[in-house]
C-alpha cells in the first residue's frame, strides 16, 4: 500500500465513512496475495542457487560418463589382441564383459570414496542452502555413490561389450 493511497483514503474519510471504507477494502484487497505467492517469493533464490547447483551436478556425471566411456573405448581398443587371446584359450564372452566391468569398478571405488571424504570436510558449506537434511545425511551420500557407481557401470558396459565381441580367430592371425 502506498502512502499516497492512504492520504487520499484519510482526506476522503471527512466526505463520507462509507466511501473510505470502500476506498480502505480496494486498497488493501487489492495488494493481497495468496500466502504461497509470499512463499515462493522468499525462496526464489534459494530455488535458482539448487537448480544452478543441480545442472552442474548433471553436467558433471555426463562428463563424468563421457570421460569414463573414451577412456575405456581407448583401453579395449588397445587390448583388442589379449581379448581375443583370452577367448581363444577358453574365456566366454561374458568373462571377458565382467573382467572389464570388474576392473572399472576397481578403480572407481576409491575416487567416489576419495569424493565422499572431500564431501564431508566441505559440506559446511552446503549447510545453509538445504532444508531437513544434514550435510552429512547417510542416505544422501549413499544415494550419490551408488548413482555415480551406476554411472560408471553403464559408461563402461559398451566398451565391455565391444571387448566381448571380438574375434578370437582374428585377433590370433594378426599375431
Amino acid at each position: 500500500m502506498r502512502f499516497v493511497d492512504v492520504c487520499y483514503a484519510f482526506r476522503s474519510l471527512r466526505r463520507s465513512p462509507v466511501f473510505t471504507i470502500a476506498i480502505v477494502l480496494t486498497i488493501a484487497l487489492g495488494s493481497a496475495k495468496p500466502l504461497q505467492h509470499y512463499v515462493d517469493e522468499s525462496l526464489a533464490r534459494r530455488r535458482f542457487t539448487l537448480a544452478i547447483l543441480g545442472m552442474f551436478g548433471g553436467l558433471g556425471a555426463f562428463l563424468t560418463a563421457a570421460g569414463i566411456y573414451g577412456v575405456l573405448s581407448w583401453s579395449v581398443n588397445a587390448r583388442r589382441r589379449e581379448f581375443g587371446v583370452r577367448m581363444a584359450v577358453g574365456a566366454t564372452r561374458s568373462n571377458v564383459t565382467t573382467m572389464i566391468l570388474r576392473e572399472t569398478t576397481i578403480v572407481a571405488i576409491p575416487g567416489i570414496l576419495f569424493g565422499v571424504i572431500l564431501h564431508l570436510v566441505f559440506s559446511q558449506l552446503m549447510k545453509g542452502l538445504i532444508y531437513h537434511v544434514s550435510p552429512a545425511d547417510p542416505a544422501s551420500i549413499l544415494g550419490a555413490g551408488a548413482l555415480l557407481c551406476l554411472v560408471v557401470l553403464l559408461s563402461a558396459w559398451v566398451p565391455a561389450k565391444r571387448a566381448s565381441a571380438v574375434d578370437p580367430g582374428e585377433s590370433l592371425r594378426i599375431e
